[in-house]
This record gives C-alpha cells, sequence and structure tokens, in this order.
C-alpha cells in the first residue's frame, strides 16, 4: 500500500519474522532529494497470547503444587506475584518496533520502541559509518541474516571497527 502527502511518501507491507509472527514494514520517504528515509518495522502479534498465558499458568500451578505441603496461602501468594512479575518483565522488555532513520549526509538513528512505550535511540554520524553488509548468524538449528553497519570511529586514540545490527531484535525473514 502506497501513500502520498506532500512531500512523504509512505509504503506499507506485511512480512514475516523470522519466529513465524507477523510484522508490518513501513518505508516512508521524507522528501524529494531521496536524502531520508525512514525504514520501521513493527511487530502486530499480541503482547501474551492465551497459549502463552495457560502454559505459564499451568508450569507455576504445577510447581506450586509439588510444593504446596504446609502453607497453601503463601504459595497462593507466590503464583500471583509469579504471574505479575511475568507480565511487567514482558510488558517492559518486549520491543513493539524498531525504526532505521536514514538521513545521507548526517547519519543513522536507531530506535526501539517498547510495549510500555519507553524509546531507546542510537545515532551513528555518517562519517562513521564505513560500510554496509548483510551479515549471517548462527542460532541454533538456523542461519540468520542480517543487516549492519561497519563502524569506524576515526578520531579515537585506538581505532576500532564495529558491526552493529539495523534491526537488533525484530529480524525480518529473508528469501523468497
Amino acid at each position: 500500500m502506497s501513500e502520498t502527502q506532500g512531500r512523504v511518501t509512505k509504503l506499507t507491507s506485511s512480512q514475516e519474522s523470522v519466529d513465524g509472527k507477523n510484522l508490518l514494514l513501513d518505508i516512508i520517504h521524507h522528501d524529494t532529494s531521496n536524502l531520508c528515509f525512514e525504514f520501521t518495522v513493527k511487530n502486530v502479534s499480541k503482547c501474551f497470547t492465551v497459549k502463552e498465558l495457560f502454559f505459564s499458568g499451568i508450569v507455576i500451578l504445577a510447581v506450586l503444587a509439588v510444593l504446596d505441603i504446609y502453607h497453601p496461602n503463601f504459595y497462593a501468594v507466590i503464583f500471583l506475584i509469579c504471574i505479575i512479575v511475568r507480565f511487567f518483565v514482558k510488558l517492559l522488555w518486549t520491543v513493539k518496533s524498531e525504526s532505521v532513520l536514514l538521513i545521507a549526509p548526517v547519519g543513522l538513528q536507531l530506535t526501539a520502541t517498547y510495549q510500555s512505550g519507553h524509546q531507546t535511540s542510537r545515532f551513528i554520524p555518517w562519517y562513521f559509518i564505513t560500510d554496509v553488509i548483510i551479515n549471517e548468524a548462527i542460532n541454533l538449528h538456523r542461519v540468520v541474516y542480517y543487516l549492519a553497519v561497519l563502524v569506524e570511529q576515526p578520531y579515537c586514540a585506538t581505532t576500532t571497527k564495529k558491526l552493529i545490527p539495523l534491526f537488533q531484535v525484530i529480524i525480518l525473514r529473508g528469501g523468497p
């Protein structure tokens, strides 16, 4: 789907992550000079699935049933605390969307937005970027390809090169 509003063009497509989750890829072209693009990957799937809540509840109940010998009320409170802690951990550390803002003569801005609404951003100046590469990583039983930039800090005492993945949490599935 393509939208044009003034000098902003937005393309949206549905994609799938490496884990099989549904994603939306937004490509926003901010001006007519081909110098400013924004690529956003959004996780469309729900933060908690019914299956995930059901199985985590079963596991916690099974552990508590084994331990439930002397203090049944104490373990019920521990069960509720475990569910509440799991909810907040998932809410605070699950990434909802990641974006890369590319402004050609200035640099790259990498932004991650979490389910709680918290955002983290990282800026990479244009003159630090040495190369853009497609790298591969082995993750358990599969090979995952990801887009990364090779960064070199030329004004440091010891020149170091770093490989920075552009989409660090949400990885699109490659191929046809």
